[in-house]
């Protein structure tokens, strides 16, 4: 069983044939998982405490749009690395 086959694949389906990733590699590429997870989980905090405070419309919907495309971007990348 290969390094990819022997822990979670991340990202291994995106490779060419016949390569793989290593353990290292993995756990490289889920740490960035992790930070764009973070990413997503402070903007939709930023977005909380802006309907908090009670700002303008046009503010919260520009934190809105942030923490949705933070949020799309952290399950764009979980999505592709969970579709083996």
């Amino acid at each position: 069983m290969s390094a990819a086959g022997s822990w979670w694949p991340v990202g291994d389906h995106l490779l060419p044939d016949g390569l793989t990733l290593t353990l290292e590699d993995q756990m490289q590429l889920q740490a960035h998982l992790d930070i764009a997870e973070r990413a997503a989980d402070r903007a939709d905090d930023i977005l909380a405490r802006a309907r908090a405070a009670n700002l303008d419309a046009e503010e919260i919907d520009h934190l809105r749009e942030k923490a949705t495309a933070a949020r799309i971007a952290y399950y764009d990348a979980l999505n592709a690395d969970l579709a083996q």
